[in-house]
């Protein structure tokens, strides 16, 4: 099973997740129709989908579930260009995204970027309905600094405090 993010309207939640994570080299993939209408995205190149988002009609009965994904930033200027496209996305006032909305604002989407202490980058993303979107680039002590891979990690809404989260890595 691919993990999935639930959103309230899939053609804006498209809209803004196809800008935040084309840095990362991640691109629309496949639309579904059917009970709950989705987007795939994925590594176009190599064919490998990474996660989807799924149109939910929330009810009293099934409110939305709301859930994190954490991604790897193949470089620190992939991440940086993915909190510029956020912020973009965030602020209704197109010539003033350096200022997005604050997250506490009603349906508000939010971006925050914060340098590690290992010399990293993280940038928080929050989507409209309270999703996140965490993009880390750290740079690998090991690796040389040719290094041009990618690795991810996906987190599931847990059910259970048992239940396992779910993790990749892509050369």
């Amino acid at each position: 099973m691919l993990p999935f993010l639930e959103v309230e309207h899939l053609p804006s939640a498209s809209t803004f997740y196809s800008a935040v994570v084309q840095p990362l080299g991640l691109r629309y993939f496949s639309t579904e129709d059917g009970h709950f209408p989705s987007v795939t995205f994925g590594n176009t190149s190599r064919r490998i989908p990474i996660f989807q988002i799924r149109q939910v009609v929330p009810s009293r009965d099934r409110p939305l579930r709301i859930s994190r994904i954490i991604l790897s930033a193949p470089s620190e200027a992939a991440a940086d260009d993915a909190y510029e496209f956020a912020l973009r996305s965030t602020n209704p006032d197109p010539g003033d995204y350096r200022s997005p909305r604050h997250p506490s604002d009603s349906g508000a989407a939010s971006a925050r970027r914060i340098d590690t202490s290992g010399g990293g980058t993280r940038v928080l993303i929050t989507d409209f309905v309270g999703n996140m979107l965490e993009i880390v680039y750290q740079p690998p002590p090991d690796y040389p600094a040719h290094y041009s891979g990618s690795t991810f990690s996906i987190r599931l809404p847990r059910p259970h405090a048992s239940s396992p989260a779910v993790r990749a890595i892509l050369p």
